[in-house]
């Protein structure tokens, strides 16, 4: 159980999951997040489908790539705009940071008890 903590492959989708998920997204699947955000107009739903826009097209979304789509209101490229970046924002919130991260607490301990078993041996040789 404590070597499956910190086995890379569990660190490495522990990290970037829910980026990837997103980033794979079919249009489809952008336009059902669209149609499920209640501040984006069924016009702005409308733009991702004619222009089939997938997951890395829309976390790559800013507000001129919007209007490249025909999102032109000034009101309703706000509200898109503001609902890419929070899912953006959102992709990447799930990275774990060292001190939330058990895979680099067990390689920080891991250090520090090979640190200190050869100091104890140097002390020990003296």
């Amino acid at each position: 159980m404590l070597a499956r903590q910190f086995d890379d492959k569990v660190w490495s989708q522990q990290t970037s999951q829910s980026y990837k998920e997103i980033k794979a997204w079919t249009c489809d699947q952008v336009v059902e997040w669209a149609k499920s955000h209640e501040d984006i107009p069924d016009e702005a739903v409308g733009m991702f489908e004619v222009n089939k826009v997938n997951g890395m097209e829309l976390l790559a979304c800013g507000r001129e790539d919007l209007k490249e789509l025909g999102i032109n209101r000034a009101g309703t490229l706000a509200l898109v705009s503001q609902a890419t970046t929070d899912l953006q924002i959102m992709s990447h919130a799930n990275a774990t940071t060292i001190n939330q991260s058990p895979y680099c607490f067990g390689k920080i301990v891991d250090f520090l008890r090979l640190k200190s078993t050869l100091l104890v041996l140097l002390i020990n040789d003296e």
